[in-house]
């Protein structure tokens, strides 16, 4: 039997504004802690670091470095004009495995020094993260994986994302008006013909096109400059590219510091109890419980039927974990411990991911009170310790719907 290495990736498509605010409402509920990464089918990358379900900060797409650098400009003046400074605290920024990114170790720095203020990592971290989910907006088709792990301090700030969501779903639709809407705001406009545009142009407007529009500037960055959103950029040059006095061109991202490669979330191997066991059997079956003989008992009856086994020691990571693996029927023990497995059975049903998914409870009592409890916190149906691996089969079989 294998094992995955990283979560599964979910695809999803069309992944309008909707679908962002639902996903990323899925994680805050049981207060993930980690990394989201959503990938497009041109393997470009977008990570988003979450605490407790919240934004902390944002990184990624064709253009990471510029993107920081340009909001670094229009919200961090004192630090980008600086230019001698910022350039010595790139060459001394060091990323070591317990730290986030470079670009946020970076922020979190100059905030510790005093240099700038809690508002204005946010009005960058804000920025950033807007202009991503403009760019994943454009995405035909996304797919997503999670990767959790423990931050070493506090995070310097936490953000919701629905602002952001919807400031940049309202930007897109404004760039769809516009003739070159199948492009990117990554593109660099370009003069092609300069004689032709002096003499077709105003001095004014042949001195402000040509100190502006130097194909080593995107759109991104002339609405930095020009102080004008993105769509009114566009549009103000429009009639030059029709014309054909201008022309767009793609542009790499600015390089990172030299001793820093792309940082990326670390997708460890996860723990035997929190992978799945594959089988032939298409149906994933979660079961939580911290007793290791129990769950041993368990495994082996669903092996043998031929199913894919999720078992889960740890009911605090058990949220995060069923996310990430996303199983088609779960098995709760009433008694977790520290945890109620009935809580935890609400807490899931309140998902519209899990909302459909069936919940098993398993017990050691035949009580009328705890069967009754249980369908009001949502379970699906109750199973009674000791049972004859036919049961635990039959019942499975009964709302999954295949045989063994």
């Amino acid at each position: 039997m294998t094992q995955p290495n990283v979560p599964p990736e979910i695809p999803i498509r069309d992944f309008n504004a909707s679908k962002q605010t639902k996903l990323f409402h899925t994680l805050k509920k049981p207060r993930f802690t980690g990394c989201l990464t959503l990938t497009n089918p041109l393997a470009r990358e977008w990570h988003f670091y979450l605490y407790l379900g919240r934004l902390v900060y944002a990184s990624g797409g064709t253009h990471a470095v510029r993107c920081w650098r340009r909001n670094l400009t229009a919200h961090m003046p004192q630090i980008a004009g600086d230019r001698e400074r910022l350039q010595k605290d790139l060459i001394e920024v060091n990323v070591k495995p317990s730290q986030l990114h470079w670009e946020y170790d970076l922020l979190r720095k100059w905030h510790d020094q005093g240099r700038v203020s809690r508002e204005q990592v946010s009005q960058v971290v804000q920025a950033i993260t807007t202009e991503m989910f403009f760019d994943v907006s454009q995405s035909t088709q996304v797919t997503y994986h999670f990767a959790q792990f423990n931050y070493g301090d506090n995070p310097l700030i936490l953000l919701d994302v629905d602002q952001m969501i919807l400031q940049a779903w309202k930007l897109l639709k404004q760039w769809n008006t516009l003739d070159i809407s199948h492009l990117s705001p990554n593109c660099a406009p370009k003069i092609q013909n300069l004689e032709l545009l002096k003499a077709r142009s105003s001095a004014s407007t042949f001195n402000l096109l040509t100190t502006l529009i130097t194909g080593r500037a995107t759109f991104w960055d002339l609405s930095i400059r020009m102080k004008r959103d993105v769509v009114q950029v566009a549009r103000s040059i429009m009639p030059y590219i029709k014309l054909g006095f201008i022309d767009l061109e793609t542009i790499d991202d600015l390089p990172a510091p030299a001793h820093i490669t792309a940082t990326k979330p670390r997708f460890t191997r996860a723990p035997e109890e929190e992978t799945v066991i594959q089988a032939d059997n298409p149906f994933t079956i979660a079961y939580i419980d911290p007793n290791n003989e129990q769950r041993d008992e368990i495994g082996r009856i669903l092996e043998e039927a031929n199913y894919r086994y999720l078992p889960v020691s740890d009911p605090f990571k058990a949220m995060s974990v069923l996310l990430a693996q996303k199983p088609d029927l779960i098995i709760l023990e009433l008694d977790l411990g520290s945890v109620s497995g009935l809580d935890m059975c609400a807490q899931l049903k309140k998902l519209s991911l899990f909302r459909q998914t069936p919940i098993l409870i398993m017990t050691d009592s035949s009580g009328i009170f705890d069967r009754v409890k249980s369908r009001l916190m949502g379970a699906t149906d109750f199973l009674v310790k000791p049972f004859q691996r036919e049961e635990l089969v039959v019942t499975i079989q009964k709302y999954l719907r295949v045989g063994v």
